[in-house]
């Protein structure tokens, strides 16, 4: 009956609230979902304040990221720093005999490393090279992956990035460069 009467407006303030959670933790729709025992579609229209708010559906959720309810309703505190939001969702699964923060410790994919956290930060906001990417992610979060080329590309396919062809000041080679989408026109 409560869920029922859940306006659009709470939807939608439910859903970025959960969106924001899953971006902090760095954790693709499909990691949350097996994580949560839901499917990538109830979770994507949870994150989207789409459809009926199903009670179990979100108490799953909150379950998984080991937050308690009357704290994610309060709106009007800010969410808890990344290292601090990990430690409460590990200690949660660990006091309760659970081991579901342990997708917490898998690699993160970089694709999801761009969506969640790089396309939100200063990086594709001038035009820039792989090289930069790799030396970025480096420094930033001491990963390193293989085949930055091929996430950028798919960055790209998702309607994200777009890239152009720059001639290397060291070589007669050209290389790509990469800038978020919303800002080709201002450069």
């Amino acid at each position: 009956m409560i869920i029922s009467k859940i306006s659009t407006f709470q939807s939608r303030e439910i859903g970025l609230r959960l969106k924001a959670i899953r971006k902090l933790l760095i954790l693709s729709l499909k990691k949350v979902a097996t994580g949560s025992d839901l499917t990538v579609a109830s979770l994507k229209r949870l994150e989207e304040g789409k459809g009926n708010v199903h009670l179990i559906n979100l108490l799953k959720l909150l379950t998984f990221y080991g937050v308690p309810v009357l704290e994610f309703f309060d709106f009007s505190k800010k969410l808890k720093d990344e290292k601090t939001f990990r430690a409460n969702m590990i200690n949660f699964h660990q006091e309760h005999d659970s081991d579901r923060h342990k997708i917490l410790d898998t690699p993160i994919d970089l694709i999801d490393l761009i969506e969640l956290r790089l396309l939100d930060l200063n990086l594709f906001r001038e035009w820039v090279d792989v090289q930069t990417v790799d030396e970025y992610i480096r420094t930033a979060f001491g990963i390193t992956y293989k085949n930055i080329s091929g996430s950028l590309l798919t960055a790209i396919k998702n309607g994200w990035l777009i890239s152009r062809k720059k001639h290397s000041d060291n070589a007669k080679a050209r290389v790509n460069e990469y800038i978020i989408i919303d800002l080709k026109d201002t450069k």
